[in-house]
């Protein structure tokens, strides 16, 4: 069993959360949710959402429709991963295998995407994507952003979206990535950050973690977590378009200032 040392925003309060039962819960969600009627969740998901982002429509044509009713992201970083034939391309997170399927397309048969999750729904779901698209240069891998199966120095680019936010150890993540890319790698990511820092309670509650609000760190904090990986910041962005649907997210996200960023990185 692990556990996670929380401290509030002055940093005098300390307490502790079963890390186990977050990942639970935070699986569970993503496992489930595209079985959940859609005006019931936090988050809006599918192809408008694609839209609103700043995904192009010639990328999204590439996509199947199972995989775009099933888009769940925060942001749009397919253009500020700039990839190009033959490249290696990491995906954290597949989720629906929206962002995948558009990597697979334009590193073409000579590059090839790894995605990896913790859930095998999920995995399983782009696997059958990636078939229907006809692509043979995806795979997929049981995994966390903290321990990637991947071997050091084997990719180009990562890409995730959504998803580090979900991650507890922030930091051993970014150290993944570093681990992961080839001298001169790129990442290109989506996720939700916050302007002040989280309140403890707040942090403490597993379902506000799953929902994208309580994992989120303050941006300053966030990009400074980046630097010290080893990673030089070369474009960031807001995503105003996302937004959580009214709740408890919502009201929480409004508290804090949580929000939605891209960016790029490069390991110099």
């Amino acid at each position: 069993m692990g556990r996670l040392d929380i401290h509030g925003a002055d940093q005098s309060t300390l307490v502790e959360l079963d890390a186990d039962l977050l990942r639970e819960r935070v699986d569970a969600l993503y496992t489930q949710f595209t079985s959940v009627p859609a005006d019931e969740l936090h988050f809006e998901i599918g192809r408008g959402l694609t839209e609103a982002l700043g995904y192009s429509l010639d990328d999204l044509a590439l996509v199947p429709d199972e995989a775009l009713s099933a888009f769940a992201g925060v942001g749009h970083h397919m253009d500020l991963a700039e990839l190009e034939p033959g490249q290696r391309v990491l995906d954290i997170g597949v989720g629906s295998g929206t962002d995948t399927i558009i990597a697979a397309r334009h590193v073409q048969g000579t590059g090839h995407v790894t995605g990896v999750d913790p859930t095998d729904a999920q995995a399983t779901r782009i696997r059958l994507a990636a078939e229907r698209a006809g692509l043979s240069n995806v795979s997929v891998l049981a995994g966390r952003a903290e321990a990637l199966p991947i071997d050091d120095g084997s990719v180009d680019v990562v890409i995730s979206n959504g998803v580090l936010n979900l991650v507890p150890d922030k930091a051993a993540a970014f150290s993944e990535i570093i681990r992961v890319l080839a001298p001169g790698g790129r990442a290109a990511i989506s996720d939700i950050v916050s302007r002040e820092p989280i309140g403890v309670r707040a942090r403490c509650n597993v379902n506000l973690w799953a929902e994208c609000v309580a994992g989120a760190e303050p941006i300053d904090d966030y990009m400074g977590e980046l630097k010290a990986a080893g990673l030089e910041l070369v474009a960031l962005r807001v995503n105003p378009a996302y937004e959580f649907r009214p709740g408890r997210a919502s009201s929480a996200a409004d508290r804090w200032g949580v929000h939605s960023i891209s960016f790029a990185a490069v390991l110099p």
